[in-house]
């Protein structure tokens, strides 16, 4: 999976804390606020990863120190919960994760702790991503991006906005579902969208479509085929009456799924 964005994630959570054993990284720290752990290799990753496995990361912070431009396959968390605090302090850690037929592909696995500054780089969003982080806030996509996965988005109650770059050509299915979006724009490049890709978005008020996008079109912020003989979404935060367009011959499965109309 190859992506990059700069993500920031906030979540509260109850867990043990258990002390971890003496740890070194390459760039120092003692895993304190005022003297994080400092993550400059893949191995240091390696070394996050181990410690979020075994549990040892609540109440921790971490730094990255450089961007770390070797490609890193790993999920820090797989088989546990990230806990800590890590800042990307702006820096970039390339990913490439590739494993055919699995889903919640990311460099974090279950986060209930805080991730913030840190950029990814690549060109895909996999599938389920983002799945169920409710406290993601703020993401930025970067102009690689080519495409985003099923499900990336999905449960993101706090994500309100978000910029899809140009060269985005597809958007998975329910790839924003349930999320927090108040907009949501298509540009002229994006030639397939998936099945309740915005659906239940309670307060998503339209959707806009670049006009000289050759497969959809939008209407008062409600997403059609290009011609409008088949209506898509409906903004799950559009109140009051709607008429339907008199070129509306068919209307998706679940294009009114989560609408407060009148």
């Amino acid at each position: 999976m190859r992506y990059k964005h700069i993500i920031s994630i906030l979540s509260l959570s109850v867990a043990t804390v258990i002390p971890a054993a003496a740890q070194t990284f390459s760039g120092g720290g003692n895993g304190t606020a005022g003297s994080p752990y400092i993550i400059k290799t893949a191995a240091d990753l390696d070394m996050l990863n181990t410690m979020t496995d075994n549990g040892q990361t609540l109440g921790r912070y971490y730094r990255l120190g450089n961007d770390i431009t070797e490609a890193y396959t790993g999920i820090i968390g797989e088989a546990g919960v990230f806990y800590g605090t890590f800042d990307g302090d702006g820096h970039c850690i390339r990913v490439d994760i590739e494993r055919p037929g699995e889903s919640y592909l990311g460099l974090f696995g279950t986060v209930r702790g805080t991730i913030k500054n840190l950029a990814i780089e690549g060109t895909v969003i996999g599938s389920r991503a983002f799945q169920g982080c409710s406290n993601l806030t703020n993401v930025m996509l970067p102009e690689s991006l080519i495409e985003i996965g099923t499900s990336a988005f999905e449960d993101c109650g706090s994500l309100t906005e978000i910029r899809i770059p140009d060269r985005v050509t597809k958007i998975g299915k329910q790839a924003f579902y349930h999320s927090g979006l108040t907009a949501a724009d298509v540009s002229v490049f994006v030639t397939e969208i998936g099945d309740k890709a915005y659906y239940h978005c309670d307060a998503l008020q339209e959707i806009r479509v670049d006009p000289d996008n050759p497969a959809y079109s939008s209407l008062d912020g409600v997403l059609f085929n290009k011609d409008r003989t088949r209506l898509m979404c409906l903004p799950g935060g559009k109140t009051g009456d709607y008429a339907l367009p008199e070129s509306v011959i068919m209307v998706a499965e679940g294009a009114f799924a989560g609408c407060r109309l009148s």
